[in-house]
């Protein structure tokens, strides 16, 4: 078990991005989109045992909004991406992260590619994580950015044992040139993900 880092897809402009900046109590519900915006009805009501009335409530407005979007962005459910290894990939994409955290002159722009930016929802009691979000604007700019960086790149950072002080998520100190492979082939996949969204879409990030 593990913290895992998540990437959904989602249109800029969309009613269900609207009212999760506006209610928390909705807001909550994105972390869940997929499952949510395919429950049944039955399903529905069976989580009624399980909330309270506005929670009920909240929760049967955002999957008929999260329907609505799956009807008018078809596969959009689908565009998603988890990542485990995301601190090693932050080591080797920052050199913010590699300073020990010491913020560094401009912007980060592999914080944001990794952790989001606009916080959507502070979470509480029922979300662990804050949900962030990634407008269409920085987007564009993490892929420009992201279209930059080559495995040469990353592998002149790749150093288990400096990575293991740094306290990198999920590192032993020890992991052989496979595991940097591996990590290549999230790369990768993470690179592919920010490529395939549009300049009319955004991204949702949190932590589960």
């Amino acid at each position: 078990m593990g913290l895992d880092i998540n990437y959904q897809v989602i249109p800029d402009n969309c009613v269900l991005l609207a009212r999760s900046r506006q209610v928390d109590e909705f807001c909550r519900h994105l972390e869940f989109f997929p499952q949510n915006a395919l429950l049944s009805q039955s399903e529905l009501e069976d989580s009624a045992e399980f909330c309270d009335e506005a929670e009920y409530r909240f929760l049967v407005e955002f999957a008929q909004e999260a329907r609505q979007l799956i009807r008018d962005y078809p596969g959009i459910e689908e565009r998603n991406l988890c990542h485990r290894k995301w601190d090693m990939l932050y080591y080797l994409l920052s050199p913010q992260r590699r300073n020990g955290g010491d913020k560094l002159a401009g912007e980060d722009w592999a914080e944001k590619a990794i952790f989001g930016d606009e916080v959507l929802s502070l979470g509480g009691e029922k979300i662990g994580h804050p949900i962030h979000y990634l407008s269409p604007i920085e987007v564009y700019a993490i892929q420009d950015k992201l279209d930059r960086v080559d495995a040469d790149m990353l592998g002149t950072h790749w150093n288990p044992v400096a990575m293991r002080r740094a306290g990198v998520y999920k590192i032993n100190g020890n992991e052989s040139d496979e595991s940097f492979q591996y990590l290549l082939e999230l790369f990768c996949q993470f690179k592919a993900f920010y490529a395939s969204v549009s300049e009319d879409e955004g991204v949702l990030v949190w932590l589960s």
